[in-house]
């Protein structure tokens, strides 16, 4: 049985700082792993010297039918079982993602930056958005 999962490396560059892995659980070895692509949007000029942190890092793989999917800082990328990417969909409401669900539609993402979660078809075009810090319940309860 195969396991997808996604690594961080932090105090690495950006673009080598997220990596996908396909292990062999029942041998437990890694049968074959790529580098993901860097955030779309750099949001780090001012970052820490160590490097540590911020835009780096998987934020979660999620297997659907036969395509491997995997959250970045900004974008959800999608492999073959060979991960071979075949496209990446990314919009200018993902921002620091979190979690995210797949179907056949497309994605639900929780962007923690923008306190919002975006429903999307699997182009990035947004089909709706709900922020926290545009809801009248949260706004009226003072958080």
């Amino acid at each position: 049985m195969l396991a997808a999962v996604g690594l961080t490396y932090r105090f690495a560059p950006l673009e080598r700082s997220a990596e996908l892995l396909l292990v062999d659980l029942g041998e437990g070895q890694v049968v074959r792993r790529c580098w993901l692509p860097a955030p779309v949007f750099d949001l780090t000029p001012g970052d820490r010297p160590t490097g540590g942190g911020r835009q780096r890092g998987a934020r979660g793989v999620v297997v659907h039918g036969s395509a491997i999917h995997v959250a970045t800082f900004d974008a959800v990328h999608t492999y073959d079982e060979r991960l071979r990417c075949q496209g990446s969909v990314t919009c200018e409401r993902f921002c620091d993602i979190h979690e995210f669900v797949v179907s056949d539609e497309g994605f639900v993402i929780t962007c923690s930056r923008m306190d919002a979660i975006v429903w999307c078809d699997r182009s990035g075009r947004v089909d709706r958005l709900w922020c926290a810090t545009e809801d009248p319940a949260v706004i009226s309860a003072g958080l």
